[in-house]
């Protein structure tokens, strides 16, 4: 079992590049093992529903709430994993070792070791201070 991180799944959200090719190349060829996470779902949202906050013309809100649009109905065509209360317990023990590492990274990994399962990213920097945790980029 595989869980895209953030970063990653922007990427192939975006397409069109080197990466996004060779990612979706990784995610087709094990698609049924693979899934995101709300958490993911939650930093997208945040992101367009803070550009539509700060856009400064009508054409900058109308690209917000489209590509918010996009965002929400590409996630229709995704697994998608939940924060469960297992998941919250292996959270809150992982934010005790690792006070630095962001909390919705915390949370992907907590998801991801309550399932067992290894998380694609490209931040081996802070993923790759869990220990337990499966990590792969198949970027590349």
């Amino acid at each position: 079992m595989y869980v895209i991180d953030t970063d990653l799944l922007s990427v192939v959200q975006k397409g069109k590049s080197r990466d996004a090719v060779r990612i979706v190349e990784r995610i087709e060829a094990v698609e049924s093992e693979v899934f995101v996470t709300v958490i993911s779902l939650e930093e997208g949202m945040r992101g367009w529903l803070g550009y539509i906050a700060h856009a400064r013309s009508p054409q900058q809100e109308v690209e917000g709430y489209a590509r918010l649009y996009e965002l929400v109905d590409d996630y229709h065509l995704r697994r998608v994993l939940l924060f469960t209360p297992a998941a919250a317990v292996i959270f809150q023990s992982l934010r005790r070792a690792h006070r630095r590492l962001g909390a919705l990274d915390l949370k992907i990994a907590a998801i991801a070791m309550e399932h067992d399962a290894t998380v694609v990213s490209r931040n081996r920097r802070d993923f790759g201070k869990i220990a337990g945790l499966k990590l792969e980029d198949w970027s590349k």
